[in-house]
């Protein structure tokens, strides 16, 4: 997602877990210089919740789910559409 964003908006929050991000996008010639990173959260679960109250839009995929398993992004997707974030 981050290589898709760096060219299209300066308007991204990163967010991550630890002390820094374990993969960021070069800045050189893009808005990913723009971009503000939190970190030091001490779980996904920490990271995620505090993602979905505080945005207005998501961007998630959602590729390991199948008829015998939903997997933890569907439910965020299905959690931010029943809090009526908008779907980039």
């Amino acid at each position: 997602m981050m290589e898709f964003l760096k060219d299209k908006s300066e308007n991204v929050t990163i967010l991550h877990v630890g002390a820094r991000p374990r993969y960021f996008v070069n800045k050189f010639k893009t808005n990913a210089d723009k971009w503000r990173v939190i970190g030091d959260f001490k779980s996904d679960l920490e990271r995620d919740t505090y993602a979905i109250q505080n945005c207005t839009h998501f961007l998630t995929i959602d590729f390991n789910s199948n008829e015998n398993r939903k997997s933890g992004s569907l439910k965020t997707v299905e959690y931010c559409l029943n809090l009526d974030k908008m779907r980039i």
